[in-house]
């Protein structure tokens, strides 16, 4: 593998993971599921990501009901 292949292989990485950033950071969110719709249908755009990432880090966290 040449280096120019890696190169190219890791910038790709890199901007898939930018892109599921949003579903990242949501992970443990009450709106995970849409968080993921709005990333995956329009986090090509850049309001749509922004949307995403927004919510995804405004959401209230998953709360554990005990009895």
């Amino acid at each position: 593998m040449t280096l120019e292949a890696i190169v190219t292989i890791t910038i790709y990485l890199i901007i898939i993971l930018a892109y599921l950033l949003p579903i990242i950071v949501g992970r443990n969110k009450n709106n995970l599921l849409g968080i993921t719709l709005v990333t995956i249908f329009l986090g090509w755009t850049l309001l749509g990501w922004g949307f995403a990432m927004m919510w995804a880090i405004g959401s209230s966290r998953k709360t554990i009901k005990t009895k």
